[in-house]
């Protein structure tokens, strides 16, 4: 059995598109094509419909056993050259929050457990890693928010609040509400962020939206953010974890919003996985990946 035909069938019949698979396993996609009808000989069955590329009923069939037979080649492979996998250099990227405050800490603890580990990381906002990802060109993110994939093994990571932070000389009034929040002018995150989809979210809790808000100036990371805020420009919207981490800076606490938002951590399915991967999904069942921050309310459930 040829493993490079299954990755291919496996990766095509999640994504429904040869072309999307193709591109995600740096084939061309007449290569792909010839794996696909290379398998469907081997196993003297068509998986695919030709006109809708949905899956045949053996299709379906073979689907479950082939994931099954990847998950086993992929634990066959580290076990006998465990070695070699960690010199293979580990792309691991990060939105902006589990970038600034729990990547350095785990890359060290990789890297001092693994010294001839290579380490590529990325930062940037939650979709662009999600992208990253599925492009092929991360092999783990750790995202502000959850994505729709059936590709994409996806585990929670830490809980937090979105706290909203303003300038000290900021009056606000009691409670703190939607009603509140009208009264400010706000310097936000583009809505690719996590940061922001959060912020939304507790906005709508509160039988309101981002677009009510008086803003008056969109920043590309959270440290953009409080920059801003201390140089006197407005409020915003910030992680928990990123307020309690800066909360000696010129800032005032005005409140939380009612939802709660969660990080997670992601790999491509059926995928050969790098031992590194591995390693941090292990650190997550044991409920290490979170950032140690003083008064920081973990929740692992």
């Amino acid at each position: 059995m040829n493993i490079k035909r299954l990755q291919t069938f496996v990766t095509a019949a999640e994504e429904q598109s040869l072309s999307k698979a193709a591109n995600m396993l740096g084939l061309t996609q007449p290569a792909a094509t010839k794996q696909i009808q290379a398998l469907e000989k081997d196993l003297g069955t068509k998986l695919f419909q030709r006109q809708s590329f949905q899956l045949t009923t053996e299709g379906k069939r073979a689907l479950t056993d082939a994931k099954s037979i990847l998950e086993h080649w992929y634990t066959l492979t580290e076990h006998l050259h465990p070695s070699d996998k960690w010199r293979t250099p580990f792309r691991l990227g990060a939105s902006s929050i589990p970038g600034t405050y729990l990547l350095p800490r785990v890359c060290r603890e990789l890297q001092d457990n693994h010294p001839q580990l290579q380490l590529r990381i990325e930062v940037g906002s939650s979709e662009q890693m999600v992208d990253q990802l599925l492009e092929g060109e991360l092999d783990v993110a750790v995202l502000g928010w959850r994505p729709e994939s059936e590709v994409l093994h996806i585990s929670p990571i830490w809980h937090e609040r979105v706290a909203c932070i303003a300038p000290p000389d900021t009056t606000t009034q009691e409670p703190f509400n939607f009603e509140t929040l009208k009264t400010l002018p706000f310097v936000r995150r583009d809505e690719k962020s996590g940061t922001m989809k959060a912020a939304s979210r507790g906005l709508n809790a509160w039988g309101g939206s981002v677009n009510e808000l008086h803003t008056v100036a969109v920043v590309p990371s959270t440290e953009a953010a409080i920059s801003f805020v201390e140089a006197g420009v407005g409020a915003t919207f910030v992680s928990e974890t990123a307020y309690y981490d800066n909360q000696d800076r010129n800032i005032s606490l005005c409140g939380f919003l009612p939802e709660r938002r969660t990080f997670y951590i992601a790999t491509c399915q059926h995928k050969e996985k790098h031992p590194a991967a591995a390693e941090l999904f292990h650190m997550q069942k044991r409920g290490e990946l979170s950032p140690r921050v003083q008064l920081f309310r973990h929740n692992f459930s």
